[in-house]
Formats: structure tokens, C-alpha cells, sequence
């Protein structure tokens, strides 16, 4: 069977098609004649979620080729590092206020498919004592998955994205990242980073 994708939302398909569906993670799978098949496709639409300590970011870009070019950026200072309480929990105004904000970002969310989102959350949720709880609630106000991403994942995300908009160089670089709840060291060649280093230090928690 032949498929084409249309706009995040409709299918054009063939007479072999008996039935289309989306499983929880947001895969499409079609039933064919032949069984149950997997659809793969690549998004013409990109978008990230940064859940910092200081800020909620959100990036959308175009793929061309081998580029991403910007279509729209969004950012809310939110200081969300600053409402964890004397016990290591997120306050109630804390929460408010992040649930505000990524229902704002799942209105500009609206349509893409779940594999062209990728959200991110750092220091703040690793830390705070009832990140687990409140999790489901922000995945559920942003309508995508959220991932509580460690230190050096964190560490190793900023090095690719300092590195792509640099020009290639095989000698070694310092990269900074001063965050609301954390500091990313890295060192690294080209694409590659060779250490990694994340200290729990940051403009909000240390204000």
C-alpha cells in the first residue's frame, strides 16, 4: 500500500487499507491485507521544550535537507528553581505557573506529531521531591512527554548545540552553560564531546 501524510492529522490511502490507529506512544499503525505495519515518515515540522530552572522554552523549525531553520521561539521566565519549599518540594504557585505556561506551548503544539516533539525537563525536576507526582500533570497541560533528563545528558545536549552553529574545528573547545539550577562544563572536538561535567549551580538557586 502507498500512504502520504497530510498536515499532522490525515492519511490519503489505498483500497488495501482495512484500518488506521494510533498506539499510546503516537505511532501510526495501518492494517493492510497483509497484516499489521508500522508507518514511518519524517516531519517537515520540528519542535523542543526546554523546561529549565529559570525559564520554559520552546523552539519550532523547518527541516530542509540537512537544516533546521527557526520558525518560531517562545520563552517564559518563570523561575520555577525558586519554588521549591524549605521540604525540597514544588510549591503550589510553582506548579501553577509551570501548568500555565506549557498549556500555553500545547496551543502552539497543536497538530505536530508526537515524533517531531521532543521535551526535555533538567535540575529543577531531578531535584525537587515531588517531581514524580507532578510529572503525569505537566505531560498531560503540554501534551506530550516529558523527559527528566541527568546532568550529563543535559551537559550533552548544549555541546550539539553549541557545535552546530559553530564553524567545524578538530581543536578542542569550552563550552559553558550558566542554567537557573545548574552549570554545564563540556570539552569537545567537532560534533563530539569528551567531557562532561554538571555542578548544582545556577542563577536561581543560588539568588
Amino acid at each position: 500500500p502507498r500512504f502520504r501524510y497530510y498536515a499532522g492529522k490525515r492519511w490519503l490511502r489505498d483500497d488495501h487499507v482495512l484500518d488506521l490507529g494510533v498506539d499510546h506512544e503516537g505511532q501510526v499503525w495501518v492494517l493492510t491485507q497483509t497484516g499489521l505495519n508500522k508507518i514511518e515518515f519524517r516531519p517537515t515540522t520540528l519542535a523542543v521544550v526546554d523546561l529549565g530552572s529559570n525559564s520554559f522554552r520552546l523552539e519550532v523549525g523547518r527541516v530542509e535537507g540537512d537544516q533546521i531553520f527557526r520558525l518560531d521561539t517562545w520563552r517564559e521566565t518563570i523561575r520555577f528553581g525558586a519554588g521549591i519549599d524549605e521540604k525540597g518540594n514544588l510549591t503550589v504557585q510553582a506548579r501553577r505557573a509551570a501548568l500555565a505556561c506549557l498549556t500555553r506551548f500545547h496551543e502552539r503544539l497543536s497538530g505536530l506529531h508526537p515524533s517531531a516533539v521532543r521535551a526535555v525537563a533538567t535540575n529543577t525536576f531531578r531535584i525537587a521531591k515531588n517531581a514524580a507526582g507532578f510529572l503525569p500533570q505537566a505531560q498531560a497541560a503540554l501534551g506530550f512527554p516529558i523527559d527528566i533528563i541527568g546532568g550529563h545528558e543535559e551537559a550533552r545536549l548544549i555541546y550539539l548545540g553549541v557545535a552546530h552553529v559553530l564553524p567545524a574545528s578538530s581543536q578542542p573547545r569550552l563550552v559553558i552553560d550558566i542554567g537557573g539550577g545548574s552549570t554545564e562544563f563540556i570539552i569537545g572536538r567537532n560534533m563530539t564531546p569528551e567531557r562532561l561535567e554538571s555542578l548544582k549551580l545556577g542563577c536561581v538557586s543560588m539568588s
